[in-house]
């Protein structure tokens, strides 16, 4: 079983992060490290924080630190054959391992970027915390592996995210991949015995749009992606099978040169997007029909004077966000809540210095809000506590 607090403690770049460990955000300083890209770091179970790193923009090697600050063993290493190219992937998603706790994945893909190579495909290492007295790291010989989408050279973005299986046990890695003038979906399932890299695949469109954002919802039923300019898509997952299937497509038409980012709440019930420049809008997704969703569209906050980017939701239920070469993080408090009542507030973390970076990506089921139910509630009756939303 997961849980929220794995999701405790967020790196950013340059040394600092928030942690949520106490319920309420606090600022935390790591050890000095300027990673590029997209940062990474995990918690355990009780909600410490074990790893965190990224890409390091004077050695353009991965790093990992663990909880006291020191080098993890076999940790600075470039992606594929080491080339600026390669090893300059920034885009970092940890996976922990479905039948250990000893074991984490961690994917690294292109994201966003645009990039000419002689196949499509993303890497993974397997981070070991038995290694190195428990303090963890990397086995040498075998640091880098690498997963080919299409064996044929061409200019790509492959984004990355991940899906609770309806076993609840195993795990989905589901890349959205734009090649050319097609998009698609790969999803892998993550096992006990490893990754299975013969993918359940799902075409979705022809077009020559290179930009995708997508996510999954925390109860692993939504996913929702840009797939052009003008429109972006709501479809259900069937985490049983990977399959993508009843794609609603809804125009949400861009300035040139912008793109939307997306998040769910944490009962899955809203999805938000950051549709810049500068609004945050509402869906709600439970809705029974693809014209009263689109309908139920609702702007949250159009008053920021600078773009925002990278909503992610906490362990406290609240989506954060940030602001482009700025020192404040901003939030929705109340995500669950329709309209106004999503109470969006600007600048509610301060830090000193400015910074760019996006938050880490972690595995939506963390942040599932679970329903128990209780039946029975009489006097001298047995009370049956029934935990609903497990997929």
């Amino acid at each position: 079983m997961f849980s929220q607090v794995e999701a405790n403690n967020w790196y950013f770049r340059d040394s600092v992060g928030i942690s949520f460990i106490r319920g309420e955000p606090e600022i935390i300083n790591f050890k000095k490290f300027a990673a590029g890209g997209l940062p990474a770091s995990y918690s355990n179970k009780k909600g410490r924080l074990i790893f965190y790193g990224g890409l390091n923009k004077k050695s353009n090697k991965n790093e990992f630190y663990d909880s006291t600050g020191n080098l993890m063993l076999n940790s600075e290493f470039t992606n594929g054959n080491g080339s600026v190219e390669d090893s300059s992937q920034g885009f970092k998603l940890v996976i922990p391992h479905p039948d250990t706790s000893d074991l984490y994945y961690i994917f690294t893909s292109f994201g966003s970027e645009l990039y000419y190579s002689n196949n499509i495909s993303f890497n993974f290492s397997l981070l070991d915390m038995r290694l190195n007295n428990g303090n963890g790291g990397f086995n040498k010989e075998n640091t880098v592996k690498k997963i080919i989408i299409k064996e044929n050279p061409g200019i790509a973005t492959i984004h990355l995210t991940t899906a609770l299986h309806k076993n609840q046990k195993d795990i989905w890695l589901i890349s959205l991949v734009h090649f050319a003038d097609s998009t698609f979906f790969c999803c892998y399932k993550i096992s006990k015995n490893g990754i299975n890299t013969s993918p359940v695949k799902d075409f979705i469109s022809k077009n020559n749009y290179f930009y995708h954002f997508f996510r999954i919802s925390p109860d692993n039923k939504k996913i929702v992606f840009s797939d052009s300019v003008n429109n972006f898509s709501i479809a259900d997952f069937d985490n049983e099978t990977g399959k993508i299937r009843n794609i609603i497509r809804i125009p949400c038409k861009l300035t040139k040169g912008n793109m939307l980012n997306f998040e769910f709440s944490n009962n899955s019930k809203f999805l938000y997007i950051i549709q810049n420049p500068l609004k945050i809008i509402q869906y709600d997704i439970s809705l029974s029909s693809a014209l009263k969703i689109k309908n139920s569209v609702k702007t949250i906050d159009s008053s920021y004077k600078k773009s925002i980017f990278y909503p992610q939701l906490a362990p406290d239920g609240r989506i954060y966000i940030i602001s482009a070469l700025d020192s404040f993080i901003h939030v929705i408090h109340a995500p669950d809540s329709i309209g106004k009542y999503a109470r969006s507030e600007k600048k509610y973390i301060k830090f000193k210095n400015k910074w760019q970076s996006g938050f880490p990506i972690f595995p939506s089921y963390l942040f599932e809000k679970k329903t128990i139910l209780i039946s029975k509630p009489c006097i001298n009756d047995t009370t049956h506590f029934i935990i609903t939303d497990t997929n």
